[in-house]
């Protein structure tokens, strides 16, 4: 048992290199675990008692290449950046995006292209935000049309990590509480 978070964990995700378990709770925190890789144990490498001032719903590391990192997405509207910070020995905050309604689904594709990242965003009224980020902040790539998105809040996004959609684009699926599973093509 790995045991820091005191109400529903809301989302767990392990590091590209299977190294580090991050969770995310519905409590506000996160937690990073780093794995022994000889004995499978985890210890906890840093909790962070309050990134968000509401839920955090969804979490999603950077590919390795991009460097220790991770992104969450909470209720208080926001989607913040972590990166280890080598000095410190912690993660920091390295940059955020507020937003109109709650972020209630993220998902960071497992490329890095020309130097950044691509990280699809879900809100509570259904719309999709697709992102190129590098250490400078967010620059918003398409606002998916309203005509294609979910009636209602996106729970979960996922890439595809197989670029088969030809070239200069991605897959990426969308569930939400509508009942609704879509597969939208994103080019870059």
């Amino acid at each position: 048992t790995l045991g820091f978070h005191s109400l529903t964990i809301t989302r767990l995700r392990f590091s590209h290199d299977g190294k580090y378990l991050l969770a995310v709770c519905r409590d506000r925190k996160w937690s990073v675990w780093e794995r022994n890789l000889e004995d499978n144990s985890f210890t906890l490498l840093q909790g962070h008692e309050k990134p968000h001032s509401k839920i955090i719903w969804d979490g999603d590391w950077a590919p390795t290449e991009f460097g220790n990192s991770f992104f969450t997405a909470s209720r208080d509207r926001s989607i913040k950046s972590w990166i280890f910070d080598n000095e410190q020995k912690i993660y920091v905050q390295q940059n955020l995006i507020k937003h109109t309604k709650p972020v209630t689904a993220l998902a960071v594709h497992n490329q890095v292209i020309d130097g950044r990242l691509f990280i699809a965003a879900g809100l509570e009224n259904g719309d999709i935000l697709v992102y190129k980020y590098d250490s400078n902040g967010f620059e918003l790539l398409i606002k998916l049309d309203d005509k294609i998105t979910p009636a209602d809040k996106v729970s979960r996004l996922r890439w595809s990590t197989n670029n088969t959609g030809g070239d200069n684009q991605f897959f990426l699926a969308s569930a939400s509480i509508d009942n609704s599973t879509r597969i939208y093509s994103v080019k870059y």
